[in-house]
């Protein structure tokens, strides 16, 4: 270390010790301090020369009459007391600020109670005295507490309060209450400089105070209805920074805020007594103060009413007509506005009233802008679907290049999927470019098509409904004409001397063979051969040849003969039938019906709380199902039959209950397209409901629906008596409306029909079981519609609402004697159970006699529940008006169901032919308004040229409707008397079909007690068919083959085929 630094030390190290001897007193004279004061005159101590310091009022200090000098920078602390000033003599004021001094006036109290009080009574003028405070050149700042002054203004000009007196002086005011009342001039002085951050300043100005922005301030006088003298605890002013502390409302609820023009247009919110008030501030245009009335805020929107219209296609103007809504304050008052005030109470709505809706928004927002506070109200708006242009293309085999066509989309944004024949294509296999779809030639080429298939190909978007594009095939290859065979084989063996040119052949087949199998190859691949194999044998086997053209054709027919018997003993103590197993080249018959295409979707139930299961449907799994069923429906040729929907739902293990929820969209799908059916599935039940009951359901509805299933105990009286321990489950249709959940009972016209599974007792008599009705006071009411299918196992019924529904039984009353061994003995008792039709006595019901005319109408009109009070007229002249049958043979006439026999003559105790029969039938559903589904396969009967032409449509219809059946050796005998148990067989079919049409199908019974099975509508013949796990064999007539051996298998007594030994 070099002398001169140890000598700047030696300086440093003096310094610090000479600090070190000082007295403390000496380096503390310009510290801080605080004094506690609880006299005038420690008051008047403390506030005088010296350092910064804090003064604190420890008591009320009320008796000051003399100025206080303020000599030094002080923070006044009020601390929750109150002091008082009054001066009334000499030349002084109440507080005088010498020249660059602060004086900081605060109160730590809370809720704040301290209150700063100054009179004067003094004429000082411009003299220097008189003021209440007088700043001279000195500052004074108000931070909180309430201030108050009060002053003799005569040639004073101050006039009270807290300004000043003097050439110049700063006034802060942050916060707190200030008050200055004055008689003459205004309180300050315009050479001071007046800046307002905060509090309630009541008082008036020479000069315009502005903040600490520099912004000029103007008074705002708000009113706080009901809140006088009260304290506000929180407050947002117009979003700038204002001081509230200890700001209070005065007697009449007012707060005097001083504001800048920067926030005019904005909320004011203040919060007093926990209540939030808010108000719009307006700024005053003419420089004078503006007053305003502040109101309770709103904290929250509700809906009070829905607009009338909830649901928009895709474009349409928003109407809002009818809407309400509930302003909800946070005094816990509310308000109703409705529609039409919305503006006058600053609500918008996004989007506006008139404005165009569009798919992206599913609601509308309501705000209340003063408030920022929203509530949504939900629309549904339902897109425009996507079209393609062309709608139907051509492809040309001959010269196939790529098919495109053109997609203008709406709403829809994407392409989701493209369909053929139920499959997706792979992505290979199209593409999109722009608004254009393009189908690769590859992809049509690999599926084998030909010309004139008709390629429908659904394509889905992410909205709305799918379209379908079809693809015509067309070849510009020229067709051959050749329709020529170059084989024909009978049960496999060749025609002999067969020669192309000749069309007619003879051919002798052994005794016993009861079936044929005819084979036919054309030289031309392309030509189609059909063949048509006798009803019967002996017969002809007609072998239909169409060139490739499709217009050059010839027909070969074979003229088959019976040579010798070969029936043999069986070793079921029956006959031998052989059946070839020769490949067969036959045309498969192909039927349509008139019924729509389902379409069927499989959901897996997912299990809930309390043994329930729900099952959430999917819109993209409803509207895959649709674009299936289309198709389908277009490739059986049966569009103009449309399509219904099946739900198969698997209910989880451990449930008892089960909900099928259904969103709105769904419903316009359904409803959109027009389904014929919405059908849902389950172990408990099956519901099918029409398009009619579908349009009411949407119509009640809002938001998701809610399909529910669940048993019922407990039930009493007639309802326990009926239904005893068999199914019985409470079925509602509900959606959620403001948080309550809404039944639907009714469904209009609209109908359901109902399935309920029920294994019978072993006591009991299917034909006795019917549904059963309970309303909500638990009275039962038998349904007299409803029946028993044996193929579905179940209890059917049709209703148009829901309620609880079971399964019922009554012990049979009837006790025939005569119709245990009848084949028609299940229909019998049903019909008699319903008391269509009669025993001929209590014993006995005579099934094989003839149904006479008079009964006929009786059982069809108790079927239509006639009243028969309004037919009481002496229409004909052989009806004895105290005959049974009387009403009903006028109500038949009247409606068109019967004709008169003769002139005047209803001929009721005529015998009726099954010609009729049929006729008669037809002509009741025709009265009854109900169109006869086409569901069977139309057969010729074996004496078909036996029915008069006026029955022939009749029995045609009919027949494949499944309502008549044949007699046995497949003949109808048209003109043979109807007994009546073939026409309780037929009463009870119509009804059945009536309820669902699938009960025709399955097994069933023909009018000679054979059975016979009907699979999609064609009755199975020649044929071994497997049915639940079993093996039967039905006959060329499509009889069961009972008792018997089939191609070496036995057959037992109820057709079933037993295993041979060696299988």
């Amino acid at each position: 270390m070099n002398k001169k630094h140890k000598r700047i030390l030696s300086l440093l190290l003096c310094i610090a010790m000479l600090f070190t001897i000082l007295p403390t007193t000496a380096i503390a004279a310009d510290a801080t301090e605080t004094v506690g004061v609880s006299t005038k005159e420690a008051l008047s101590a403390a506030l005088g020369t010296g350092g910064s310091g804090n003064v604190v009022l420890e008591s009320d200090i009320l008796d000051i009459t003399n100025q206080l000098t303020v000599g030094r920078n002080v923070t006044l602390d009020l601390n929750g007391h109150h002091m008082k000033i009054f001066i009334t003599a000499g030349k002084e004021n109440g507080i005088k600020i010498a020249n660059n001094v602060i004086l900081t006036i605060m109160d730590s109290s809370n809720p704040s109670t301290g209150k700063l009080e100054i009179g004067t009574n003094i004429k000082g003028g411009y003299n220097g005295y008189g003021a209440g405070i007088n700043t001279t050149d000195g500052t004074l700042i108000i931070e909180s507490g309430t201030v108050i002054s009060n002053g003799e203004v005569s040639a004073t000009g101050i006039g009270g309060g807290t300004g000043a007196e003097g050439t110049a002086g700063n006034i802060i005011i942050n916060g707190g209450t200030v008050i200055a009342n004055y008689i003459g001039d205004s309180m300050f002085l315009h050479h001071n400089t007046v800046t307002i951050n905060g509090g309630t300043v009541k008082s008036l100005f020479i000069s315009t105070p502005v903040n600490s922005a520099g912004e000029a301030l103007s008074l705002v006088k708000l009113t706080i209805p009901g809140q006088p003298n009260q304290f506000v605890t929180a407050a947002n002013i117009g979003g700038i920074d204002y001081g509230i502390e200890s700001i209070s409302t005065d007697d009449d609820g007012l707060l005097y805020l001083w504001l800048p023009a920067s926030i005019d247009g904005k909320l004011i919110t203040v919060t007093v007594n926990d209540i939030d008030y808010g108000v719009t501030y307006q700024r005053p245009y003419n420089g004078g103060g503006v007053e305003q009335t502040m109101e309770s805020a709103v904290t929250s929107i509700s809906i009070e009413n829905e607009p009338i219209k909830l649901t928009y296609i895709e474009g349409e103007a928003l109407d809002l007509t009818g809407l309400k809504v509930i302003l909800n304050r946070s005094d816990n008052s509310s308000e109703e506005v409705a529609f039409h005030e919305f503006i006058s109470n600053g609500i918008v709505t996004t989007p506006a009233n008139g404005e165009a809706v569009s798919v992206s928004g599913s609601a509308v927002t309501i705000t209340c802008t003063l408030y920022n506070k929203s509530v949504s109200q939900p629309i549904m708006v339902i897109p425009l679907d996507a079209t393609i242009s062309p709608t139907s293309i051509s492809y040309d085999l001959n010269a196939s290049d790529d098919i495109s066509t053109a997609i203008t989309r709406n709403a829809n944004s994407t392409i989701t999927d493209v369909v053929y024949g139920s499959v997706s294509l792979p992505t290979e296999a199209y593409a999109v470019s722009g608004n254009a779809l393009t189908i690769k030639s590859s992809y049509i080429n690999g599926l084998g098509v030909s010309e004139g298939d008709v390629l429908p190909f659904i394509i889905s978007f992410d909205m709305g409904k799918p379209v379908t594009l079809n693809v015509n095939i067309v070849n510009s290859y020229t067709p051959s004409s050749n329709a020529l065979l170059s084989h024909l084989t009978v049960n496999g063996n060749p025609i002999n001397e067969f020669d192309p040119n000749i069309t007619e052949y003879q051919m002798t087949l052994p005794s016993g063979t009861r079936s044929v199998l005819v084979g036919a190859v054309s030289e031309d691949p392309h030509a189609t051969v059909t063949i048509t194999k006798p009803q019967s044998l002996p017969g002809d086997a007609i072998v239909s040849v169409t060139a490739e053209d499709g217009i050059t054709t010839k027909n070969y027919t074979i003229h088959l003969t019976i040579f010798q018997s070969n029936v043999s003993s069986g070793g079921a103590g029956g006959s031998t039938e052989t059946t070839s197993n020769t490949p067969s080249k036959e045309t498969k018959s192909i039927f349509k019906s008139n019924l729509p295409t389902i379409g069927k979707a499989y959901i897996k139930a997912k299990k809930g709380a309390d043994n329930s299961a729900t099952a959430v449907i999917s819109k993209k799994i409803v509207a895959n199902t649709m674009a299936k069923a289309q198709t389908e429906s277009v490739k059986q040729g049966k569009a103009e039959d449309g399509i219904s929907i099946l739900l198969s739902i698997s209910r989880p293990a451990g449930t008892d209950s089960l909900s099928v929820v259904l969103s709105q969209d769904i419903l316009t799908q359904l409803t959109t397209i027009e389904v014929s059916t919405l059908e849902i599935e389950c172990d408990l039940y099956r519901l099918c409901l029409d398009l009619e009951a579908i349009k009411e359901i949407q119509k009640q509805s809002t938001g998701d629906i809610t399909i529910h299933i669940e048993p019922v105990t407990g039930l009493t009286g007639d309802a326990k008596t009926m239904i005893g321990k068999r199914p019985v489950y409470n079925i509602t249709i509900s959606y959620v409306k403001k948080g309550k959940t809404v039944h639907i009972t009714s469904l209009g016209k609209g109908n359901a029909t109902l399935s309920i599974p029920y294994t019978p007792g072993k006591k009991e008599n299917v034909s006795h079981l019917f549904g059963v009705y309970v309303d909500k006071s638990g009275k039962a009411t038998r349904i007299e519609s409803s029946a028993y299918d044996t193929n579905s196992g179940s209890i059917m019924f049709d209703s148009n609402h829901f309620s609880v529904y079971g399964v019922g039984y009554s012990t049979p009353k009837e006790k025939y004697t005569d119709i245990s061994t009848h084949w028609a003995k299940e229909s019998i008792d049903y019909v008699a159970g319903r008391g269509l039709i009669d025993g001929t006595t209590t014993t006995t019901f005579s099934p094989n006699m003839a149904i006479s005319r008079g009964t006929l109408v009786t059982a069809l009109g108790r079927m239509a529940g006639v009243d028969v009070s309004k037919y009481k007229t002496d229409l004909f002249t052989d009806v004895e008006a105290d005959q049974y049958y009387a009403p009903y043979m006028e109500w038949a006439y009247k409606n068109s169901i019967i004709s008169e026999v003769s002139s005047g003559k209803g001929a009721p105790d005529q015998a009726v032919t099954r010609e009729e029969v049929a006729l008669i039938l037809s002509n009741y559903a025709k009265a009854t308004g109900y169109t006869l589904p086409v569901i069977r396969e139309a057969i010729s009967f074996a004496d078909a040229d036996l029915t008069g032409s006026t029955y022939k449509e009749a029995v045609t219809s009919m027949q494949q409707a499944g309502i008549v059946m044949s007699r046995s050796d497949s003949r109808f005998s048209s003109r043979s008397n109807a007994t009546r148990g073939e026409v309780a067989a037929m009463l009870h079919r119509y009804i059945k079909l009536s309820i669902d049409p699938a009960t025709a199908q399955g097994w069933v019974v023909n009018d000679a007690g054979q059975r016979l099975y009907y699979k999609d509508g064609i009755m199975v013949s020649n044929s071994w068919l497997e049915i639940n796990e079993k093996w039967y064999y039905f006959k060329t007539d499509g009889s069961l083959a009972v008792s018997t051996k089939v191609d070496g298998y036995e057959v037992d007594e109820n057709g079933v085929r037993r295993t041979k030994e060696n299988e």
